[in-house]
């Protein structure tokens, strides 16, 4: 009889040690909330400072598939002016869209790009550089 209650006061030890061990669940996990990502920005290294558009290409990822914003702020210039547009994204979760920059003013550019999502959700910001040259000088044709 009196193994029969060491047992069981022995069992009833180990059942509260690990009621008190075992880790509560505190409920549902909050939902993870992830932010729109450029994953690369494609630009020339160099342009021609000439006025004229030149193309290029940002790569994003964006969980909701709604970016609603891009923003290019000026890290370095001489004389650029920042600027914003609304990439047009909806229902992409992953690829790419276009911008263009001109400039007519050769100097060394850096840009930092965020992309902003339709929660108000920002991406990370990316930086870029470029140089814009100034036009060739072609020597004077000697008739």
């Amino acid at each position: 009889m009196r193994t029969l209650l060491i047992v069981l006061l022995a069992l009833v030890a180990l059942s509260v040690g690990l009621w008190l061990w075992h880790p509560k669940a505190p409920g549902p996990l909050p939902p993870v909330v992830h932010n729109p990502q450029i994953l690369a920005i494609d630009f020339p290294k160099q342009i021609n400072a000439d006025g004229h558009d030149v193309p290029g290409q940002i790569h994003f990822r964006a969980p909701t598939g709604m970016l609603v914003r891009t923003d290019f702020k000026v890290v370095q210039a001489d004389f650029f002016l920042p600027f914003s547009f609304d990439p047009q994204i909806k229902g992409e979760m992953q690829g790419s869209f276009q911008f263009f920059i001109s400039t007519t003013l050769p100097q060394q550019i850096t840009l930092r790009v965020t992309l902003t999502d339709d929660r108000g959700l920002s991406s990370p910001p990316k930086d870029f550089s470029f140089v814009a040259t100034g036009m060739p000088i072609t020597p004077p044709q000697n008739p």
